[in-house]
């Protein structure tokens, strides 16, 4: 098998024996300054057409603005031809360093800070012996079809390394073993293909529904925290006109907007906005930005209230609620 393109200097392999190399898997969270991504390709054979519809799918951890770590998933489908899994596994390490490290690196902040090693674990030993040019068995020898996007994979490599000064490791995982990174992509590629429980064989169903409990409970936490973030909680400020800084924080009359930004006080990086809108803009500055504490929580608010008004900052609450959210 020849390639146009020699192996990047940034890439390292993990192929080794069924056990070792569970146990590798088992143990990638323990290691430092690395970002796993879990791959999984499922084809359902449906109406006479072998390997249509196929879907690839993705499972990683991410930093929530709460510190809190969690899982995050997603899926592509591709429903136009005829794909097999490896076919959709080889795609999945090519889509993944060029869609979703790029997304974490520009974005994620959080998920990326110490980040020097990308970690693409897929189940297809078949796809890992393709891109590490290794001779593999006749399924591997006869992939031409797989030169040129294992050449796309070489260059992204090559670019992540060059840009963020990344290391790509690409793993080889037993599937269905019970790692619980390669169990959520392959029921998020199942769930995405539309694959009912039955036709699932025992161990898959087990596995399916150990992971299904943990997805619905992260949904559960997702959901809790765009409530925390978009939703007005005012019974968190029922007594926040006798807090010890009241008298200091009467709201000041003004022609502006009354708007309120708070958090806990136990983050790290408390999101405080210092300036906050006002609907006159020459009244937007220092001076008319209070900060106030509640007990577990600190904040910013902006005192604009009607003219003439001398309003406690639980009246101001009460009044932005027209206007504007709490973030917890």
């Amino acid at each position: 098998m020849s390639f146009f393109m020699p192996l990047p200097s940034a890439l390292r392999f993990n192929m080794k024996e069924r056990a070792p190399a569970k146990d590798y898997a088992l143990k990638e969270y323990e290691r430092q300054g690395r970002l796993a991504i879990w791959i999984d390709g499922s084809v359902r054979n449906l109406k006479e057409r072998r390997g249509s519809p196929a879907v690839t799918s993705f499972a990683w951890k991410v930093v929530h603005d709460d510190g809190v770590v969690d899982w995050a998933d997603m899926f592509v489908k591709n429903e136009k031809r005829e794909t097999s899994a490896r076919e959709a596994e080889l795609f999945g390490v090519g889509y993944c360093l060029h869609n979703i490290v790029r997304h974490i690196f520009e974005n994620d902040p959080r998920t990326r800070a110490g980040v020097h090693t990308i970690v693409v674990y897929t189940d297809c030993l078949d796809a890992v012996e393709k891109i590490a040019q290794q001779p593999g068995g006749s399924r591997v020898r006869y992939w031409e079809w797989a030169e040129w996007p294992v050449a796309e994979i070489y260059v992204e490599i090559e670019k992540l390394a060059e840009q963020y000064g990344l290391t790509v490791e690409i793993n080889w995982v037993p599937g269905h073993e019970g790692v619980e990174g390669n169990e959520w992509a392959n029921f998020i590629a199942h769930k995405a293909n539309g694959y009912e429980s039955h036709e699932l064989r025992w161990t898959d169903r087990v596995a399916c529904e150990w992971i299904e409990k943990k997805w619905w409970a992260r949904n559960e936490r997702d959901e809790a925290r765009k409530r925390g973030r978009w939703t007005l909680r005012l019974s968190l400020f029922e007594e926040l006109d006798n807090c010890d800084h009241r008298p200091g924080i009467r709201a000041r009359a003004g022609g502006g907007l009354a708007l309120v930004s708070c958090c806990r006080l136990e983050l790290h990086q408390p999101r405080i906005f210092a300036h906050v809108r006002a609907t006159i803009e020459d009244s937007l500055s220092d001076s008319n930005c209070h900060p106030f504490r509640y007990k577990d929580m600190m904040g910013m608010h902006n005192g604009g209230v009607g003219a003439g008004a001398d309003w406690t900052l639980g009246s101001l609450l009460r009044e932005s609620s027209k206007h504007t959210a709490f973030e917890d």
